[in-house]
């Protein structure tokens, strides 16, 4: 395992943390499909979240500008993908944005929105 991806772990493992103490139920991680990779998705009041994690060594604000329509677009179809792959078709689903900097995460929920028409 390389090294970005061992460092990517180790923050989604935070924020995994996070999610579970916040009671949400973790379904998968690291989801690729033909499209990209989400890397958490979990359910919590029978909404599914699709979840984005970043980490920041200095100015996490550069980040927010990271999450840009091409990357919006490469999640929303992923996240398809697992809607489709197992069949949910009967539950709300959400776009959280995860980024973890000096040790606390900044949560974004509702951070992609979702219309169809331009996928």
């Amino acid at each position: 395992m390389n090294t970005s991806r061992k460092i990517g772990n180790h923050y989604e493992t935070q924020c995994i943390t996070f999610l579970k103490k916040n009671s949400y139920f973790i379904k998968q991680r690291n989801y690729i499909s033909p499209y990209g990779e989400i890397d958490i998705i979990a359910e919590k009041n029978n909404i599914i979240h699709f979840i984005e994690v970043k980490s920041a060594k200095s100015n996490f604000e550069n980040l927010l500008y990271k999450l840009n329509s091409k990357k919006q677009n490469k999640i929303i179809k992923t996240a398809l993908d697992y809607l489709t792959k197992y069949n949910i078709n009967n539950k709300q689903i959400n776009f959280i944005y995860m980024i973890v900097y000096k040790n606390k995460i900044r949560y974004y929920d509702n951070a992609i929105p979702l219309d169809l028409n331009k996928i």
